[in-house]
């Protein structure tokens, strides 16, 4: 039983001809089934795919006709909660790799270029079980980098504002903020601070600390410049406030200072609630 082309059948069929069973079977052969093949169509769902006995759904060939020219897969690994996507040489390949053993690093089947979790929203590139929500096992280029824990921005009157508030446990932050008198004022400042603090600290004269590197660039003088400080909230949390040195606003013009804000340390209570419940 082989599949025919459509020219084919058609001549097999066409008026005058007597078809074989042999024939038929290439016919059958030749068109999709959905229960044997895995591939149906409906109103409601579109494109209905099933993966394989080998958990594979799709693949992509280089070249027409040639099984040996696979170059893409898309895999559902056995839990059915990774969607993945591998590169491979050649379909004999393929298959030898799935003979390996399954822990193998060097097994391309197990090293996929882009997993995809719907249930745990994560995506891995180079990592077959991806820890975050977005996960590069490499290296990761851009222009920019731009932090979204906290951005806006607060007037530069030279007084200090809360930019971010209601804090607990330890944070370790990255604050990149910039602050520009009115065009022709001749002054302007910039700063980068990693601000760090472990819990709210209790005794009155420990906010005087040094928890704050702070990075300056300004244009005119030292009195341009901004600043940032921890200070105490309410019902025992702490914020973080920022301010200009001094007061860029000019016969009561609003004048802005720009931040963004990226979290560098993620377990704000350093995991001590699990080790409360070990014996």
């Amino acid at each position: 039983m082989t599949k025919k082309t459509r020219d084919k059948l058609k001549k097999l069929f066409s008026n005058g001809q007597m078809p074989s069973e042999v024939d038929f079977a290439d016919l059958i052969d030749s068109s999709l089934n959905s229960c044997d093949d895995g591939l149906s169509i409906n109103q409601q769902d579109g494109i209905q795919i099933m993966p394989t006995e080998l958990d594979m759904f799709a693949s992509i060939y280089a070249r027409r006709g040639q099984i040996n020219s696979i170059r893409w897969q898309f895999k559902i690994d056995s839990t059915g909660n990774y969607l993945t996507l591998h590169n491979a040489v050649d379909a004999s390949g393929l298959r030898d790799l799935e003979q390996h053993d399954s822990s193998s690093q060097t097994n391309d089947l197990d090293s996929p270029i882009l997993a995809i979790s719907a249930s745990e929203r994560k995506v891995g590139v180079n990592k077959t079980s991806p820890v975050h929500e977005f996960d590069v096992q490499g290296v990761v280029a851009s222009t920019a980098r731009v932090g979204t824990y906290g951005s806006g921005e607060v007037s530069a009157d030279g007084a200090w504002h809360d930019i971010l508030t209601g804090l607990e446990g330890c944070h370790m932050l990255e604050i990149a903020a910039g602050v520009s008198g009115e065009r022709g004022y001749g002054r302007c400042a910039l700063l980068r601070a990693v601000a760090i603090n472990c819990y709210n600290p209790v005794h009155p004269f420990s906010w005087f600390q040094k928890r704050i590197k702070h990075q300056h660039g300004w244009y005119f003088s030292r009195w341009d410049r901004l600043k940032l400080r921890w200070a105490r909230d309410d019902h025992e949390c702490y914020k973080l406030q920022i301010k200009t040195v001094r007061d860029y606003t000019k016969d009561d013009k609003y004048q802005p200072i720009k931040y963004h804000i990226t979290q560098l340390w993620l377990d704000s209570t350093l995991s001590l609630q699990d080790k409360e419940k070990e014996p």
